[in-house]
């Protein structure tokens, strides 16, 4: 690996972080604790830093700098950047957070496996940032359901609303809400943090706007979510597959 400095700004590698032999990280980079960062990948900032968080992993032929003297380039923890992607963001987001964190996210689920980096970059635009502390709930059981969640990081446990033993668990990568833009309604199941968790959400109201804006990008994730949902029912055995299909038809009465 090529490990520079740059006007005295010295790169950070985690001891137990990995860097492949033709990777180049050049300046202001701090790489976290057991990230990996594989071969012919570019981590470069000048003025601004470059933090790729722990456990992430940027794979080969990726590169990730920064856009100006203002705005630097964070990478989450446990985050995956696929081949041949380059991050480096326009603005900061209001929340003092860069949208290649919810770009990370974004890019990390499978919903979006269709999706340009330039079609996930307009949706992560799109959502905010939330953060479920462990132990507390990002949603209960019968709560209005009206925004998608996508699980940047941590583990969500998903419970009967009237409590019980949890029915399963979303992780990053996965989402929430998939019917919420299709069809408003409400919250089936609770989900409790079972550690510290990440969301981006992407609120209705944003999405309505996106829908005017960006006209190509929100009909491609309606598609998304659609062949999702379809996908589900066609794997889903026996009740399961009963109560998807009775989700459906609720939801469509309420709208009715």
């Amino acid at each position: 690996m090529t490990i520079r400095t740059y006007r005295a700004r010295v790169p950070r590698v985690a001891a137990d972080a990995f860097v492949a032999d033709s990777a180049m990280v050049v300046g202001y980079v701090t790489v976290g604790a057991r990230a990996s960062v594989w071969y012919g990948t570019v981590l470069r900032a000048e003025e601004q830093p470059v933090i790729i968080g722990e456990d992430s992993n940027i794979q080969d032929n990726s590169v990730v700098h920064v856009l100006n003297e203002r705005i630097g380039t964070r990478v989450g923890a446990r985050v995956t950047v696929h081949e041949r992607r380059s991050i480096c963001p326009s603005r900061p987001r209001a929340s003092g957070a860069e949208v290649s964190d919810l770009f990370g996210a974004l890019r990390a689920a499978p919903i979006l496996r269709e999706f340009s980096d330039v079609g996930v970059r307009i949706l992560a635009e799109a959502c905010e940032e939330r953060s479920v502390g462990r132990g507390t709930f990002a949603f209960r059981g019968g709560e209005r359901s009206d925004c998608l969640m996508f699980v940047a990081r941590g583990t969500l446990q998903l419970q009967p609303r009237d409590g019980g033993a949890p029915l399963g668990e979303v992780t990053a990568g996965d989402t929430l809400g998939n019917l919420s833009l299709l069809a408003p309604g409400e919250h089936v199941l609770s989900a409790l943090a079972a550690n510290d968790v990440i969301l981006a959400v992407l609120k209705r109201s944003a999405f309505e706007g996106l829908r005017k804006q960006k006209p190509q990008a929100s009909l491609k994730l309606l598609l998304a979510l659609a062949q999702d949902f379809a996908e589900r029912v066609r794997d889903a055995k026996g009740p399961l597959r009963e109560f998807l299909a009775w989700q459906v038809g609720k939801r469509q009465a309420e709208r009715g």
